[in-house]
């Protein structure tokens, strides 16, 4: 890509992530992409190229998008730096799309619905694959990706400042509009892009974890968070 420079690490010369984005900096480029942040030197270096006016692009592993914040501070990172220079954080899923050669309606009881919490407002046709040979007997064809954008608001920098556990800043963050996996997901259903099984599979885990963090205030990191530092 013309104008991107592109860095691969090398342990065996001692040219770590760290290393790395260091000499980096010392280019002064305008826009700055960290493959993972996944120890506190990568940390540190990349809060603070974001604050001499660097756009830092990463990747964390973590559950969610605000597990994303309760990563960084278990990494030591310091909390008023966190909730000053990052602007948001972004959770990604890959859901399966229907086959559109075998999709047909079907419905669903009442009470599972309200068991899952689908919006009933939506008012939906539900749509699910019975099989056929272009899409190999399963009803899916491809897939799309499903978001959750904790974008970190005035009311959840107070929180990071003072290390709230995870359940109550994803509490915050869904107050000030965040729309979880699932709620994307369900959107998606409503457009006819995917079913209720498909999404309920890729985020069973974060309802899991949602209500493990309420008891505990900790979640277990599973998945690649992106991140945005300005």
């Amino acid at each position: 890509m013309p104008g991107v420079c592109q860095i691969d690490v090398k342990t065996e010369v001692d040219l770590t992530f760290g290393k790395g984005l260091g000499h980096i900096l010392r280019q002064d480029p305008n826009v700055v992409m960290v493959g993972e942040i996944r120890d506190v030197e990568t940390a540190d270096i990349s809060i603070r190229a974001a604050m001499t006016g660097h756009l830092v692009f990463s990747t964390l592993h973590t559950n969610d998008a605000v597990g994303g914040i309760t990563r960084l501070l278990d990494m030591d990172v310091e909390p008023f730096l966190l909730a000053s220079v990052v602007k948001a954080f972004t959770a990604q899923r890959l859901v399966r799309t229907l086959c559109p050669e075998c999709a047909q309606s079907v419905e669903y009881p009442r009470e599972y619905l309200a068991e899952i919490s689908f919006p009933r407002e939506l008012g939906v046709q539900f749509l699910r694959g019975t099989g056929c040979d272009h899409c190999r007997q399963t009803g899916y064809q491809g897939r799309l990706a499903i978001y959750e954008i904790c974008v970190v608001t005035e009311p959840l920098k107070k929180l990071i400042m003072q290390k709230r556990d995870g359940g109550e800043l994803k509490q915050c963050a869904i107050a000030q509009g965040m729309e979880t996996l699932r709620q994307d997901g369900w959107r998606r259903v409503a457009q006819g892009k995917t079913t209720i099984e498909e999404v309920v599979r890729v985020t069973q885990t974060d309802e899991v974890m949602a209500e493990t963090e309420v008891e505990s205030g900790r979640a277990t990191t599973v998945t690649e968070t992106p991140m945005v530092l300005a």
